[in-house]
């Protein structure tokens, strides 16, 4: 099988490329995050600590077990919030991550489940209004989290004439903690509400109201709040990647750092896709998005063999120059980096493997009805 080149040399064609000091490392890291909500990973793998350079990478890349203890507990809180975990009996937010990390408890599903037509209307004008205030692309995959979860509590808020009010609110809050100081662009945001509105009541959406208001912003984002505890800093599928991303990098001492820009890019990329055709619910969160994506990328890099993950059609083709077929891992590499990815990620292989079936199948079912 052909090697990836990078820079002249071949990074993972064949996983056994992994640099020697990682597979020679005697401390390897397999320290896993604790909370008071309990550990994030069950597994009988034997637990090795974190050398103390390990803590100190992870704490420089925000990356710590820490940060993502928290990251779970905000995702499982606002889920909570939404009313979700009370689909698969649960009562508190506690018990979303006591759910069994098993591909096949309540609430499991092979795809995820693709949004009503009338959601893919906010999902693009919340494309227009993110570039008027001059925001990241990524902020966008921000709104539409914020607009799930407050739809969960909200069900005719996609159906409302004022959507675009709603989204141009959404909007504004997502600008908020991006600029302390309000910008002109902002100002200007109820009239470029309004242009988008009248452009949607010509085209595809009559029932449109035709003017937004600054004074029906002020109302929507009072709502909003509100609804969702003022909790709106919410945790996307890019954010998790980035976490993951460095987590990773550390467990498996740097021996995927050139691979993981790529793999974020790219996994940016498909999850606009996904987020834009399926919302977030309980059984299919961020956190697990995320982990599918990293894994199936992966993957498709040729570092993993579709076969450890039960995978016999990838949704993404091959990249970065990676030829067919599947490469040829040692036994020690492939357990090395699976180790890595349980460790990084905080849950364990069964739950990696259906939540990259899960996104694999997803991606697979986007494609050929699109």
């Amino acid at each position: 099988m052909a090697p990836l080149c990078m820079e002249g040399r071949p990074v993972f064609g064949d996983v056994t490329n992994l640099a020697q000091d990682a597979l020679d490392c005697k401390t390897l890291p397999t320290k896993v995050a604790s909370s008071k909500h309990g550990p994030l990973v069950t597994t009988n793998r034997k637990s090795r600590q974190l050398t103390e350079k390990m803590q100190e990478m992870l704490d420089d890349a925000c990356a710590s077990d820490e940060v993502m203890s928290s990251m779970r507990s905000a995702e499982a809180n606002a889920l909570w919030a939404a009313g979700l975990l009370m689909e698969v009996g649960c009562k508190s937010p506690e018990a979303i991550l006591a759910l069994p990390q098993i591909p096949d408890f309540p609430g499991f599903a092979e795809t995820l489940p693709q949004a009503p037509p009338t959601r893919s209307y906010a999902a693009w004008i919340f494309g227009h209004l993110i570039e008027h205030v001059e925001l990241p692309e990524a902020h966008w995959l921000h709104a539409m989290l914020i607009f799930d979860m407050y739809c969960l509590q909200r069900p005719n808020a996609p159906e409302s004439p004022s959507l675009p009010a709603l989204c141009a609110a959404i909007v504004r809050l997502v600008k908020k903690f991006d600029d302390v100081v309000p910008k002109e662009c902002v100002s200007t945001l109820p009239q470029k509400a309004s242009n988008v509105a009248q452009w949607m009541v010509k085209t595809t959406c009559p029932h449109f109201e035709t003017w937004v208001t600054s004074k029906e912003l002020n109302e929507y984002e009072a709502d909003i709040l509100r609804t969702l505890g003022w909790n709106i800093k919410l945790h996307t599928v890019q954010d998790w990647m980035t976490l993951l991303c460095a987590r990773l990098n550390v467990f498996t001492c740097n021996g995927l750092k050139k691979l993981l820009t790529p793999v974020l890019q790219m996994s940016f990329l498909h999850s606009r896709v996904i987020v834009a055709h399926c919302a977030t619910t309980a059984m299919a969160s961020t956190q697990r998005v995320a982990q599918g994506l990293l894994c199936l990328n992966l993957i498709s890099a040729h570092v993993l063999p579709a076969d450890t993950f039960g995978l016999t059609e990838l949704a993404l083709p091959a990249w970065g120059g990676a030829a067919g077929g599947q490469p040829q891992c040692k036994e020690e590499s492939l357990a090395f980096l699976l180790d890595g990815l349980q460790d990084a990620s905080g849950s364990d292989l069964a739950t990696l493997k259906a939540d990259t079936h899960l996104v694999n199948e997803t991606l697979l079912l986007l494609r050929t009805s699109n």
